[in-house]
């Protein structure tokens, strides 16, 4: 199967993602520590995004053909680990198994969306729509790459209130859609 560049964006975002999450666990610099916390939490928002602003939306216009609910499992169960990691505190003793418990997660959530996902969205798409979809793949990503800071490895990045950042991932899930009413049912009044 070739490569798109989709496919080739959401690879990327998840070698960044576990670099950054390996780092996060062999520190042992508080101020580092949360660099990485922060510098983690950008890439696992954009992929987050990237995932249900593109790829749902694009396979739920095609029947959600090929998709088993394993990926929207592994994608909500990635989800809430990223929100467990955004409230807590890298100086507690409970951080580690917090990073441990996102890695595994990730990694899940990786050879689900490899495993299952990427193939189904390959199969139900047309070239066209395959196009439009790595650009919106790619916006999502770039958003959130384009808040990384590189230049200092040693200082936090920011001192955003954890709760805020929680409630920020927390509110990307989307409400539940009402496309139509059964037949027969009036609106309330």
């Amino acid at each position: 199967m070739k490569e798109r560049e989709w496919m080739r964006l959401l690879r990327q975002s998840h070698e960044m993602a576990r670099s950054l999450t390996e780092r996060l666990e062999d520190e042992d610099v508080l101020a580092a520590r949360k660099f990485y916390k922060d510098q983690l939490t950008n890439v696992l928002g954009g992929h987050l995004r990237a995932i249900e602003a593109s790829m749902l939306p694009a396979i739920q216009r095609h029947g959600w053909k090929g998709v088993r609910s394993s990926v929207l499992t592994a994608h909500f169960d990635l989800k809430a680990a990223t929100a467990q990691l955004v409230v807590s505190d890298p100086a507690s003793e409970q951080f580690d198994e917090v990073v441990d418990q996102l890695r595994r997660q990730l990694d899940r959530e990786r050879h689900v969306e490899q495993a299952e996902l990427v193939p189904a969205v390959q199969a139900a798409l047309p070239a066209e729509e395959c196009r439009q979809l790595s650009i919106d793949v790619d916006l999502c990503l770039q958003r959130s790459v384009g808040e990384l800071d590189t230049s200092a490895v040693a200082a936090p990045l920011s001192t955003a209130d954890p709760i805020e950042e929680a409630r920020l991932i927390l509110s990307s899930i989307p409400e539940p859609r009402l496309d139509h009413q059964p037949s027969g049912s009036a609106a309330a009044a």
